[in-house]
């Protein structure tokens, strides 16, 4: 037995006061009735206190009320052992991969069952079933999903550590695609053999993007998916056109594309304009460099895109996914409300430095682009999230929230006398990534990369011979409150007798 509030056992020392009052219980004097006390000699007064038990049974009910009282607030329970020595193994293979992966193990898998293995579902709850019968009667299901994404087996395995009995041995069957194991990875203790294979589907082909150009052309990006890894392809569909790769029609009023070999997954075709705003009050050098860049990347972003320059802030019109604000002029209310994202002048005096821009902070390695940085001023804004770094760790570019805009306040300027960023190769890539920064979403459902058999969940040998999940930890408290319930009628009708005896 254990308990889980055990500090509740100091309570046990409540049992000294029905003791105590028993103790010092005084007994009534009893009267002798004479005919007269002209004879009875005077004698000196003596006093007696009798300090012995009395009751016994009535303090014993009263002692064992107050032992189980402190007994049902320290929770106990009692650990039942749930090993089954008829169970040799479990076999565990999931839901979405049921009818594959036993085509792939047949062998494997009727030999365990002959052995002795049970078989249960490798997905949440790990449901004990039976392997000839659900094939008979299942098809492959849906893997378990959390907030869209599927289920890693790390995760499982984890939930498993708590729920299979003792140190038997675990045979799991998956397949080693790579989205359904974690990049970190915590060790369990666990007789786990694991058998992987590569999935039928392992090539897989999605729409990505479509959207309308200028020209009312279509632009599609198709994704394609296989175990070394992921690639997208851009095509462009004239109206008129007869592909045979995709087909277009209207659903509802809206242009829908899908491929002709996957009806079934159409996407809708994006018509809404990306505009980018780039205002500039005496930095027309800097709005140069920086529309230049943009430029290049329309080609990239992932949507219908025009770049317009302008001089006077009354003319940037609402809708604006992104606003250049290159200028010290303090940022007018009406533009935070015209645009999502607005990359901001920051206001003082530029110092001179001799560092470098990082546009990935935090990821200081050989292969990440260092722009020198001459000039620059000083970050004064707390709880800004740094986009770019010194080297030093100071923002260079930091972002806050106003209004309804992320506002990025750049302590620099797209100038060669304060960097070298607008003469750098990667300027427009590093522009690219900002611009792009809230549609970089990873693609895991479509992800079809295979992981290495050294990448598998690390099984720890440490603890095997343990495993909490050998027993069954069940509570007695129920037990106890019959047993209290039953003590205190007990104790009520003794008392309540012992006084009628007296009055009698």
């Amino acid at each position: 037995m254990t308990l889980l509030n055990p500090i509740w056992l100091f309570a046990l020392a409540a049992i000294g006061i029905p003791i105590v009052i028993h103790l010092w219980n005084i007994r009534n004097g009893k009267v002798l009735k004479v005919g007269s006390i002209s004879l009875i000699t005077a004698a000196s007064r003596k006093s007696s206190r009798s300090l012995n038990l009395l009751d016994l049974l009535l303090l014993l009910l009263r002692c064992l009320l107050l032992i189980a009282i402190a007994f049902l607030l320290a929770r106990p329970l009692w650990k039942q052992s749930s090993a089954n020595e008829k169970v040799k193994g479990w076999i565990l293979l999931s839901k979405e991969s049921l009818q594959e992966g036993y085509a792939k193990f047949k062998t494997s898998m009727d030999s365990l069952t002959g052995k002795g293995y049970e078989f249960h579902y490798f997905n949440k709850g790990f449901a004990k079933a039976d392997l000839k019968q659900e094939l008979a009667v299942k098809k492959d299901g849906f893997a378990d999903s959390l907030n869209g994404k599927p289920v890693t087996y790390n995760a499982l395995l984890a939930q498993l550590q708590a729920k299979v009995p003792g140190n038997i041995p675990l045979a799991v069957f998956t397949p080693n695609t790579f989205n359904r194991f974690a990049y970190e990875q915590s060790p369990v203790a666990l007789n786990v053999k694991w058998k992987t294979y590569i999935s039928a589907d392992s090539t897989h082909s999605w729409l990505q993007n479509a959207w309308f150009t200028a020209n009312k052309d279509i632009v599609i990006v198709q994704g394609t998916a296989t175990p070394n890894g992921t690639t997208y392809q851009r095509f462009t569909f004239k109206p008129g056109d007869n592909s045979n790769l995709f087909e277009v029609k209207t659903n509802g009023g809206k242009a829908v594309v899908n491929l002709k070999k996957d009806a079934q997954h159409a996407i809708a075709v994006d018509t809404s304009l990306y505009s980018i705003a780039v205002y500039n009050d005496g930095y027309s050098a800097d709005a140069h460099y920086l529309t230049a860049a943009l430029e290049a990347d329309i080609a990239f972003i992932p949507h219908h895109t025009v770049i317009k320059n302008y001089t006077s802030a009354e003319a940037i019109p609402a809708g604006q996914e992104w606003v250049f604000w290159l200028s010290e002029k303090p940022l007018p209310s009406a533009v935070r409300q015209h645009g999502k994202h607005i990359l901001n002048y920051a206001r003082g005096s530029g110092k001179a430095v001799d560092s470098w821009i990082s546009t990935e902070p935090g990821l200081y390695n050989s292969s990440e682009p260092k722009v020198p940085l001459f000039k620059m001023i000083s970050a004064n804004k707390n709880g800004e999230q740094a986009i770019w770094n010194d080297g030093f760790g100071n923002p260079v570019l930091g972002s806050d929230k106003q209004d309804i805009a992320a506002v990025y306040n750049f302590y620099s300027r797209f100038n060669p006398l304060w960097n070298n960023l607008v003469w750098s190769d990667e300027f427009p890539e590093i522009m690219l990534k900002l611009l792009t920064s809230d549609e970089k979403v990873p693609d895991i459902i479509n992800d079809r990369r295979i992981i290495n058999a050294q990448q598998l969940p690390t099984i720890s040998q440490a603890g095997r011979n343990h495993n909490l999940a050998a027993e069954t930890l069940k509570s007695i408290g129920n037990y106890i409150w019959i047993l209290l319930i039953a003590l205190f009628f007990m104790e009520r009708w003794l008392a309540h007798h012992k006084k009628t005896i007296q009055l009698t």
